[in-house]
């Protein structure tokens, strides 16, 4: 993914010029890595399942170790903003290419009271994709949830 390429360059010359300005021994790698946050949650992840395997592909090469990108999911973006055919049909792949354990359930609503029934909505549509029981999908995206949130501490 071009976007991934272009973060990845960008940090290298910024670490490469930090590292000339002073003179540092940490190598370049180990500066690029210690940029980074512990976790990046995707928003209401809109791309492709391309996309994804991009993604993680960008990960394994840079934290093999470490599970860095989570995928959330909402009923308010990814069903009722993509209403095309082909833009729900990428959204269904998009959460079938994530691993089970990165996938994360989002209300994305801004009304306190709104938020139980956007939630049961985004387990609701990642439950549809997955052909997986709905408490099974609450529980997995709720572990996942703590497991992001978490990765911090």
């Amino acid at each position: 993914m071009s976007v991934m390429k272009e973060m990845a360059e960008e940090a290298r010359k910024k670490t490469k010029k930090k590292d000339d300005d002073n003179n540092s021994n940490i190598d370049q790698e180990t500066r690029l890595i210690n940029a980074f946050p512990t976790a990046i949650g995707m928003h209401s992840f809109t791309g492709t399942a391309h996309h994804v395997k991009e993604i993680l592909k960008f990960e394994k090469v840079w934290f093999p170790n470490q599970k860095l990108f989570y995928f959330g999911f909402s009923h308010a973006v990814n069903v009722a903003m993509c209403s095309s055919e082909k833009s729900r049909r990428q959204g269904l792949e998009a959460i079938r290419a994530v691993p089970s354990d990165r996938l994360m359930a989002e209300s994305d609503v801004h009304a306190t009271e709104d938020v139980p029934a956007g939630t049961a909505g985004a387990i609701a549509y990642i439950a549809s994709a997955l052909d997986k029981p709905l408490i099974e999908v609450a529980e997995m995206t709720a572990s996942n949830g703590v497991a992001f949130l978490n990765t911090s501490i």
